[in-house]
């Protein structure tokens, strides 16, 4: 079983998708993420894991390509879908101000713990908790002390949150950044702890 996971959100997008969900739109990564993907991998390069698991989108895909110049360990991984973004349907890629005037209360009250909302042709939250949750079982059992793990910051934040015993709903109150990693470490009585939230790129 895995007694360590670092968590790898991918790196920063261009600047027109802030304030929006991107979802799982193909989106590429910006300059300033390939410069967090290289950090990224620096970083790792010094550190010891066994397995590596990824999402399959680009941003995630090319943040793992870019961090394995400097860590050739990256290009042997397990890609699973599981760790793909939520899909915000027709949320997807409209700023928030015009997703309060379309959508009204709809928007501003929806949050990550209503297992019974649908975003508008898009993905119900209670089948995105139920994926989420299945893959970090699987990553738990894992036969390897520690894996690496490359997703997105609604996968990832979400994952915190139960490791910490935050609600689904309080997700992002705990906030993972683009290019950020999260390490996770089992405890005792096989319990989950976070013991840290960095960006390499930081700290170069």
């Amino acid at each position: 079983m895995a007694e360590k996971l670092i968590f790898v959100r991918h790196g920063s997008l261009p600047s027109v998708y802030s304030n929006s969900f991107v979802g799982v739109h193909d989106i590429d990564l910006s300059d300033e993420g390939r410069a967090d993907a290289a950090a990224i991998g620096r970083w790792l390069s010094r550190q010891t894991y066994g397995k590596v698991f990824s999402g399959t989108l680009s941003r995630v895909r090319h943040t793992r390509e870019i961090a394995s110049e400097s860590d050739p360990r990256l290009q042997e991984f397990s890609a699973d879908e599981r760790l793909n973004e939520l899909d915000f349907g027709d949320w997807s890629l409209l700023k928030f101000d015009i997703l309060k005037q379309q959508y009204g209360t709809a928007f501003e009250q929806w949050n990550m713990g209503m297992a019974d909302f649908t975003f508008p042709n898009g993905e119900n939250i209670g089948r995105f908790i139920q994926r989420t949750r299945a893959v970090m079982a699987d990553l738990i059992r894992c036969d390897t002390e520690t894996a690496v793990v490359f997703s997105h910051g609604g996968v990832l934040m979400s994952l915190i949150a139960d490791v910490v015993g935050l609600p689904r709903k309080d997700v992002f109150r705990i906030w993972l950044e683009r290019g950020g990693i999260a390490l996770i470490r089992r405890g005792k009585n096989d319990s989950l702890r976070l013991t840290s939230m960095f960006r390499p790129a930081d700290f170069e």
